[in-house]
């Protein structure tokens, strides 16, 4: 039988089965590098994507203040001045609400221009 693996020898099988026990261990050891690398790998994208999920999880944020704040505060913000603006079921773009703020603005800064008529009492004229 000793033809399978390597030259042969005078143990006949038993040399072939060493032959054969000594390629099998390498094979292995070869596989388990690879499996340890790819495990390796693995754990390390697992890693990053459990700390992207973290920051994404995480309503807060830190800012340049060091104060921390709500990372959808801009949305939040946003959402009340358009509830406030159209209502709460309203449906509306980011310009909408813009152009909504800025005719308020424009409104009141002319209502500011304007001479308020009446709304200071007439002051009685002084007897001597």
């Amino acid at each position: 039988m000793g033809e399978g693996f390597g030259p042969k020898c005078p143990a006949g099988d038993a040399c072939e089965t060493r032959v054969f026990l000594q390629e099998y261990e390498r094979v292995d050891q070869i596989h388990r590098r690879n499996v340890m690398a790819q495990n390796a790998e693995l754990r390390l994208r697992v890693n990053q994507l459990e700390k992207e999920l973290g920051e994404l999880r995480d309503p807060e944020e830190k800012r340049e203040d060091g104060k921390r704040v709500r990372k959808d505060r801009w949305q939040s913000g946003i959402r009340n001045i358009a509830g406030i603006l159209f209502g709460n079921s309203h449906s509306f773009e980011i310009d909408e609400v813009v152009e909504r703020v800025r005719e308020l603005n424009e409104k009141s800064k002319k209502r500011r221009a304007q001479p308020s008529s009446g709304s200071q009492p007439e002051r009685p004229s002084e007897k001597k």
